[in-house]
């Protein structure tokens, strides 16, 4: 995916130490990462989310393995979205299931 961005000038980006890819055996990661803090943050990741980047807490990253584009970065526009015959047959199958939403504390039972 190539496009023509622009991406502020304070964000110094950075390159992980290749290691060995969790998805394709014998290959080799490698990430390009750059930290997010201080009063831009939220416009750096939205432009760097719009161009494939990832975010885990403080950081965005994405793949930068040489020679491989194997991993691509999915994004589901919510409001166009459309169940297909696939996701309803899904739905029925798994309607025994529930949702509860607690608080995001820590709890033993969690850590079994």
């Amino acid at each position: 995916m190539t496009k023509n961005v622009q991406i502020p000038e304070i964000a110094q980006f950075y390159l992980t130490a290749p290691a060995p890819c969790p998805y394709l055996e014998g290959r080799e990661e490698r990430k390009l990462f750059t930290h997010l803090s201080g009063r831009r943050a939220q416009g750096v990741h939205q432009v760097l989310a719009d161009t494939g980047f990832r975010r885990s807490q403080n950081l965005v990253y994405r793949p930068n393995c040489e020679g491989c584009q194997a991993c691509k970065s999915a994004r589901i526009c919510v409001e166009g979205f459309r169940f297909s015959r696939r996701h309803v047959r899904l739905e029925k199958i798994n309607r025994d299931l529930g949702v509860r939403v607690l608080p995001p504390i820590a709890r033993k039972e969690q850590y079994r």
